[in-house]
């Protein structure tokens, strides 16, 4: 009626730009989406602050967009007196996120993630690596080798028989491109058809994996299935199954003749079109982590945010606001011809430093008149 709706509307602290789109999609985007992170044995923490913990990717989400995240564990999904119910119709957008894990699922665990999903559910899983390394008392890197939640029966054959894909238990090593250590990819080749990925230049942009598993896609997918392949190593990439023997190895790692070579999977969307499912994979649990939520041309989070935002469908609620903004004074663009820039030319490389040293020989001279 043209009074103003104070009630749903978004304060604006500091007015600058970022704060002022945000406050547009926060409003434009009224919701309820809520995301609910797994906490299973090993797992990414969803409000630690440390460079493992995913506090900035919540705090994202809460503060900027207005979700609802919360850490659960199976039991208070499906305890008789929880509060939590996947199934309420006023949630308007809901995700489970499995954020690593060091140790399968139970059946009964594993059974409610089939019936979760199996009935529309979206689910985001970022996979541990098959081994985690600590330091010894003397000094030395050690090595234990554990299954991966990602990596057990029950939640590859639930992966492949209801969407065509699952991880491998290999490690994916690439020399050519990679951060600090060949063990550690950088993923540069992305989709440029799915949502999740399409905004990040090829080439410009990389996703670092930390030990990733590559991702396994069936030649032929259950019926009303689609894949995208997300982001994929380099050609020079090349796959080990020893995985403890490659980490306890001294100098450059070589590819062996029998090793598989890229490029590789290492992360993939599926949805089922009958039932609306979405699932994403990432083969590495480090791309959430704050230690990789600032960096050139690292988009890390970027790609966890756009996962969650295909899983509940909330890009559909904001996509259609246009955000404009008058152009400021500092980005007009300056334009000259070949004669104004001779004459910059001369100015900065002939006129200036000559003029300096002029004035300096003329000061000198004056005080040397004064001493005499």
């Amino acid at each position: 009626d043209g009074t103003p709706d104070t009630e749903n509307a978004e304060t604006v602290s500091f007015l600058s730009q970022d704060d002022l789109t945000n406050a547009v999609l926060r409003v434009a985007a009224q919701g309820d989406f809520r995301a609910y992170f797994l906490n299973v044995s090993g797992g990414l923490q969803l409000t630690d602050a440390g460079a493992a913990g995913m506090s900035a990717l919540n705090d994202s989400l809460t503060q900027r967009y207005d979700w609802t995240t919360q850490q659960v564990s199976i039991f208070e999904l499906t305890g008789e007196q929880s509060s939590l119910n996947l199934d309420d119709p006023a949630i308007n957008g809901k995700v489970l996120v499995i954020p690593g894990g060091d140790q399968p699922l139970s059946d009964e665990e594993m059974q409610f993630i089939t019936d979760y999903v199996t009935k529309g559910g979206s689910l985001i899983i970022f996979a541990a690596p098959s081994i985690r390394g600590a330091a010894g008392s003397d000094g030395q890197a050690t090595f234990s080798r554990n299954q991966p939640l990602a990596l057990a029966e029950n939640m590859s054959g639930f992966l492949w028989d209801n969407f065509g894909l699952r991880f491998t238990d290999q490690l994916i090593v690439d020399p050519t491109l990679s951060l600090q250590s060949p063990l550690i990819p950088v993923a540069t080749d992305f989709s440029s058809t799915s949502y999740i990925t399409r905004n990040f230049p090829a080439g410009q942009s990389g996703i670092v994996f930390e030990l990733p598993h590559s991702i396994e896609i069936a030649p032929t997918l259950p019926a009303n299935v689609t894949v995208e392949e997300l982001a994929r190593t380099s050609a020079e990439s090349f796959a080990k199954t020893d995985i403890e023997a490659v980490l306890q190895s001294e100098g450059s790692i070589q590819a062996a003749d029998t090793d598989p070579k890229g490029p590789f999977v290492l992360a993939a969307a599926a949805e089922n079109s009958a039932t609306g499912a979405r699932v994403v994979l990432f083969g590495s649990e480090s791309i959430p982590t704050n230690n990789f939520a600032l960096g050139s041309g690292i988009v890390n989070l970027d790609a966890a945010f756009s996962s969650l935002v295909w899983t509940t469908r909330f890009n559909d609620f904001f996509s259609t606001v246009n955000v404009q903004s008058a152009p400021s004074a500092q980005d007009a663009p300056v334009l000259a011809t070949d004669q104004v820039l001779r004459n910059i030319s001369l100015l900065t490389l002939v006129v200036l430093p000559f003029g300096v040293l002029i004035i300096g020989f003329l000061v000198w001279w004056n005080n040397r008149e004064r001493a005499r």
